[in-house]
């Protein structure tokens, strides 16, 4: 079943996800993978975002997002860099989003944060 549902995400998504083994103690007929984007985009646009600051100025999230349009173009997964690392959420577009739900698979929640 897991093997079925890397094939189905992993041809949209093979070349921006590396897809994780994760080892388990207790189920040992299935293997399950972790999604990891290894994809990072810098393409948040800070004049037009909205970020909720500390008082010393570090930001601590974003309020209000805005992507350059320029930037993002089909890349259906990806991660924000900050300070030179990547945020650990990731980003999908609304292709990604319709092959998740078009087969009905679960443990994901979306969240829209642009339009794009």
């Amino acid at each position: 079943m897991y093997e079925e549902i890397k094939s189905i995400l992993g041809g949209l998504l093979h070349e921006h996800v590396d897809f994780l083994p994760l080892a388990s103690h207790t189920i040992r007929d299935d293997q399950f993978y972790v999604l990891y984007p290894k994809t990072v985009l810098d393409c948040l646009d800070n004049d037009k975002s909205e970020f909720v600051r500390l008082r010393s100025g570090y930001i601590r999230g974003v309020k209000r997002y805005e992507f350059r349009p320029d930037c993002i173009g089909t890349t259906p997964i990806f991660q924000l860099p900050v300070a030179g690392s990547p945020i650990g959420r990731p980003y999908v577009n609304d292709a990604f989003k319709q092959l998740a739900e078009d087969n009905n698979l679960t443990g994901l929640r979306f969240s829209k944060v642009w339009e794009g």
